[in-house]
């Protein structure tokens, strides 16, 4: 049965306000779950910066009452099509370019015969309601925070991948989140699962246009399930634009033996807030998790990472590497939390930082959380800036400062960068960085 839920106007929450709440043709579970998730929503309270997790948060910056959900700007083809095609060149299994104006998904047919899903939300609403239900709101609650619970309220547009039990794809799927506008308010949902034995290569990137004196506000989910055995290597790249605000909650769940080598790339946005979360619920199950962070200018990145071991012999491995320069900020907060009679848990997390000319602000915090016995856990941290040895070195060998800089800021980015598995994937990546980095300094 198909429900509607309608609209209403002139919602107010103590500082928030939701002027439009979009109305969709959905599945009654569907519709009941989002009904309930706005419940949350009214009854949460507004994120403080008295709270850690908020604590270096412009949060007057985001105002809910600020953003309509239905003010839908025509995008610039030209440029959406200039970034999509990057990877589109290579050869993927699937790709999907998605946006509140409009949305475009290729599967390999070869793929959809052995039943492989990659749709939209609307049509994963409509052809595959099971899988949303069964998984919508079950990593990600919406009583997670406010914003959760405003996302999976009033998701507008989204993706579905799914992979049966024993599916490899030989070449990786690409999807493509593009926004453009002015004063926006954009809450996509991404589900990705991956069945037992099954392994993929999917790589997300979020992009955004907007005007230069305006603000536009992102805020997403995305929740992975990677079940007995199965492997996903996740590329996540924000390239938000000046005008955006993101804030982005992802997390993922692995049973027994699942595996995941996730890659986060930030270049910047007026304010970003990333959510990332690994959840070790079967033994033996592992998570590789690296960040590369560059912002500059009057951009500031805030990344709060958790890796949760639920099981015995579980393993995960952390690093965020940033190169922060001129007025640019960068807030890294990890958790490692072991539960008890997670015995044998080897987990790892390190944070390093290095800064460069301007006034750069950096702050990095590790955390742990151990509760069983018989554990292998350790962090480490650092914020610092070139080794003037470094640079007197080089420019003895004949090599100019600003040269030398660019050299030992790619080598400090590196090692993080060489986590990628899909070697043109690294390769592109790498350049691009490269490129970021050579218009780093003042």
């Amino acid at each position: 049965m198909i429900k509607n839920i309608a609209s209403n106007s002139s919602e107010s929450h103590e500082d928030f306000r939701i002027n439009q709440i979009r109305t969709i043709d959905i599945h009654e579970d569907i519709a009941g779950f989002r009904k309930a998730a706005y419940k949350v929503f009214k009854e949460l309270p507004v994120p403080s910066n008295k709270t850690k997790v908020w604590r270096k948060a412009p949060l007057e910056e985001f105002k809910l009452d600020k953003f309509d959900l239905e003010n839908i700007s025509p995008i610039n083809k030209a440029a959406a099509n200039n970034l999509f095609n990057q990877f589109r060149k290579e050869g993927l299994s699937g790709s999907a370019f998605i946006s509140s104006s409009g949305r475009n998904v290729i599967l390999n047919p070869d793929l959809k015969n052995q039943g492989v899903i990659l749709c939209d939300l609307i049509t994963a609403e409509k052809e595959y309601p099971q899988l949303i239900t069964e998984f919508m709101g079950k990593i990600v609650p919406p009583s997670e925070d406010k914003y959760s619970a405003l996302t999976h309220a009033f998701c507008q547009t989204g993706l579905l991948l799914y992979l049966p039990k024993g599916i490899g794809l030989e070449k990786p799927i690409y999807s493509l989140f593009w926004e453009e506008g002015e004063n926006r308010l954009v809450v996509p949902y991404i589900l990705i699962l991956i069945d037992e034995g099954a392994s993929a290569t999917f790589i997300q990137q979020w992009a955004g246009l907007g005007a230069k004196k305006s603000s536009n506000l992102n805020c997403g989910i995305v929740e992975i399930q990677i079940n007995k055995g199965g492997s996903l290597d996740y590329i996540d790249m924000q390239s938000w634009g000046d005008s955006w605000i993101n804030i982005l909650h992802e997390k993922v769940r692995l049973l027994e033996k699942g595996n995941i080598n996730w890659f986060i790339y930030a270049e910047g946005s007026q304010y970003s807030k990333t959510f990332i979360k690994a959840e070790l619920g079967g033994r033996q199950s592992s998570a590789n998790l690296t960040g590369v962070y560059l912002p500059t200018s009057n951009h500031q990145m805030d990344f709060d990472t958790y890796q949760d071991h639920l099981a015995p012999y579980s393993k995960s491995d952390l690093l965020f590497k940033g190169v922060v320069a001129n007025q640019g900020k960068a807030v890294w907060s990890g958790m490692i939390k072991v539960a008890p009679n997670a015995e044998k848990v080897d987990a790892y997390q390190v944070n390093r930082n290095l800064t460069m000319c301007g006034e750069p602000n950096v702050d990095s915090i590790p955390g742990l959380e151990i509760l069983a016995d018989d554990v292998r856990c350790s962090h480490g941290v650092s914020i610092g800036e070139i080794d003037p040895d470094q640079i007197f070195y080089l420019k003895s060998r004949g090599i100019s400062e600003k040269e030398s800089r660019r050299l030992i800021s790619e080598g400090f980015i590196q090692s993080a960068l060489i986590r990628i598995s899909n070697k043109d994937i690294q390769t592109m990546l790498t350049a691009r960085v490269h490129a970021k980095l050579a218009n780093l300094f003042c």
